[in-house]
């Protein structure tokens, strides 16, 4: 085959390859996501959730740490789920994926979790359990991320700050409606989960600054 030949050949070979590898972007990552992902925390959990939102959840077996006891990890399917990781926290060689998950139901479901990695025999796994329970510890750090981003903002472009002090109105303002959040959110966790009206927390009753 001549030079002209060969640089034709070779054209169309990339041309088609390019062609392929774009019609079938999202088997062919997956796949080699799948196949060729290294063993730490993240891609662990990113490749967990990426078979356990899918339509093959078997698959999702080899990735957790009690393979035998698995089972599906969440109710239904859509196309259109997804899972986004933003940080990675370690206590004890055991790994806190902090975890989004949109979900789509009857409605849309945004639920924030903590995708706990632990090692086994060298290999990481995913601790379904532990994730499971991590629901409430996740919405928890958002809701705090939330407030301590609108106040540290509140500070430094709205001039909570007066002779170089926090306003104490505000402090007392703050204080009052933490405290009144907080313990809605405690006695409405507690009725969801449960069925029953709890008592509320004797933090929650009134105090003196609160009256």
């Amino acid at each position: 085959m001549n030079k002209k030949g060969l640089s034709i050949f070779l054209g169309a070979t990339l041309l088609v390859g390019g062609v392929t590898s774009f019609v079938y972007q999202n088997e062919v990552s997956d796949f080699f996501d799948l196949l060729y992902t290294p063993n730490v925390p993240a891609a662990v959990a990113n490749d967990f959730w990426e078979v356990a939102l899918s339509e093959n959840k078997g698959r999702a077996k080899g990735y957790v740490s009690n393979p035998h006891e698995y089972e599906d990890f969440v109710e239904g399917y859509s196309k259109y789920d997804r899972a986004s990781i933003e940080r990675v926290d370690e206590q004890a060689q055991t790994y806190y994926v902090k975890t989004q998950l949109k979900v789509y139901r009857d409605v849309a479901y945004s639920i924030p979790l903590f995708t706990v990695v632990t090692s086994i025999d060298g290999q990481y796994k995913v601790d379904v359990e532990a994730t499971k329970l991590s629901v409430a510890d996740a919405a928890f750090d958002d809701v705090i991320s939330y407030y301590e981003n609108a106040i540290s903002g509140g500070e430094k472009v709205l001039h909570f700050t007066r002779d170089d002090q926090v306003n104490p109105q505000f402090i007392a303002v703050a204080k009052q409606q933490l405290r009144l959040s907080l313990c809605n959110l405690a006695a409405n966790s507690t009725e969801l989960l449960s069925g029953i009206k709890d008592a509320l927390f004797t933090e929650c009753e009134p105090g003196e600054d609160t009256k």
